[in-house]
């Protein structure tokens, strides 16, 4: 578990609610309002993990397709292990004092599963957005300032969920000596953290994939950025701290009432599915 996150493990939750915003996003054509989901929430019911132990997206996204979960709007994130999940932790508002809000909507998602490797990588992301990617969180990571990032670890022990948004080729060699000195032609992923804007290129990433086989550089510990001084050899997917062994996504459904779902007084109201007016 990592937790700079406002001192709570909650890198699980946030992945999992970005990666399910931005599909939803996408496939509303990014029409205003953009979709914002409750992280908050599931760390308080879903029961996928917690601020003091971190948690596991994938058990995140059952509960999802299961119950649903509601916009962020409806529970912002505290970054706090609530004792229970009350109706407070679904949906609430404080004006004049805080009591439970039952006319809200829940979003589902259709299917949800693992991918592994930069292909399988690749395929997802093209097809339906974003993924959330497991990382070992080195201190080189938490240093990380910006540039397209390498570090050799053999046997690299995954501590934090990340979001892969996308790769990229840094441009040719001759025009890459122009760009803080990186090399040229190097595939990297593009990973968005849940550190905030001060951390890294504001907020996000570039990581080599597993494409990259160049030489080593860096030191013995292996913290380096590309355009770095020593060489050494090893394969390329010993240089991205295991980002590429343990993925997962899920598919947005639909917007559900509450109410329908168990969650308020109005039965029978009708589910929305996704469009360009959908709820966020």
């Amino acid at each position: 578990m990592h937790a700079p996150t406002g001192g709570c493990g909650s890198c699980w939750a946030h992945g999992a609610a970005s990666v399910l915003a931005d599909r939803v996003n996408i496939q509303r054509g990014g029409v205003w309002p953009a979709a914002h989901l409750s992280a908050q929430h599931l760390i308080d019911c879903s029961g996928g993990g917690s601020c003091r132990e971190g948690g596991d997206e994938v058990a995140a996204y059952k509960y999802v397709a299961e119950q649903g979960v509601p916009p962020e709007t409806c529970s912002p994130y505290v970054a706090v292990d609530h004792p229970a999940c009350t109706p407070l932790q679904h949906c609430y508002a404080c004006w004049p004092h805080c009591r439970p809000v039952t006319a809200y909507p829940r979003l589902t998602v259709s299917e949800y599963g693992r991918v592994r490797g930069r292909l399988q990588m690749k395929a997802e992301i093209y097809a339906r957005g974003p993924i959330t990617c497991g990382i070992d969180s080195s201190k080189g990571v938490e240093a990380y300032t910006g540039g397209v990032y390498a570090e050799y670890k053999g046997r690299p022990e995954v501590s934090h969920t990340v979001t892969v948004v996308g790769w990229g080729v840094t441009p040719p060699a001759q025009e890459a000596q122009q760009h803080d000195d990186e090399e040229g032609g190097v595939e990297f992923w593009v990973v968005r953290n849940n550190w905030g804007e001060a951390w890294g290129e504001r907020g996000f990433m570039r990581l080599v994939t597993s494409a990259y086989v160049e030489a080593y550089r860096g030191s013995s510990t292996g913290d380096s950025r590309i355009g770095s001084s020593s060489r050494g050899t090893s394969s390329g997917e010993h240089f991205n701290l295991g980002l590429e062994t343990e993925c997962s996504f899920a598919v947005p459904d639909r917007w559900v009432p509450a109410s329908e779902m168990g969650f308020g007084p109005d039965a029978g109201a009708r589910t929305t599915r996704l469009s360009t007016t959908g709820t966020s």
